[in-house]
């Protein structure tokens, strides 16, 4: 999704890391694609987000205990992976980002993420059926070890 100050425009949310949009690929080479066969895996923003919310199905209370949840994914579950670049900084509450805050946003506009309740502190973020439709086959292709370690980051 394309959030200020992180290239927007790229058309929309990729299922399928790895894919630009400039070139026409071939059938065997998206297959490639989605089976993790070419490259470095490529997890989007949006893919964190959405592999966070689909690792445990009870939605997470407030946007600070999100944004701590995809700050220990990026350090501690996929450090090796080829993760799109998120900038965090240190607050009171805890590390922030306006790039999550933005992809958030971006998400629940697009019906991939529901967002219920009142303030930041105590909304609660949930993925919506189109949310798990889209990252479902992502999250299967994970091994084993990192989705455990996914639900095991929501049960923190």
């Amino acid at each position: 999704m394309g959030g200020s100050g992180r290239g927007g425009g790229r058309g929309g949310m990729s299922c399928m890391g790895g894919l630009s949009y400039d070139r026409l690929y071939t059938l065997s080479e998206i297959d490639d694609v989605v089976m993790g066969q070419i490259g470095r895996i490529r997890f989007t923003l949006a893919d964190i987000v959405l592999l966070l919310l689909y690792a445990d199905p009870r939605p997470i209370q407030g946007r600070t205990r999100l944004m701590r949840q995809v700050f220990l994914v990026l350090q501690d579950v996929l450090p090796e992976a080829d993760v799109e670049p998120v900038r965090f900084e240190p607050r009171r509450s805890g590390p922030y980002s306006g790039d999550v805050e933005d992809e958030i946003e971006q998400l629940a506009f697009a019906n991939y993420v529901s967002i219920s309740g009142g303030s930041r502190r105590d909304c609660r973020l949930g993925i919506t059926p189109k949310g798990r439709a889209c990252i479902a086959g992502r999250f299967d292709a994970l091994p084993a070890a990192v989705r455990e370690k996914l639900a095991q980051k929501r049960r923190e």
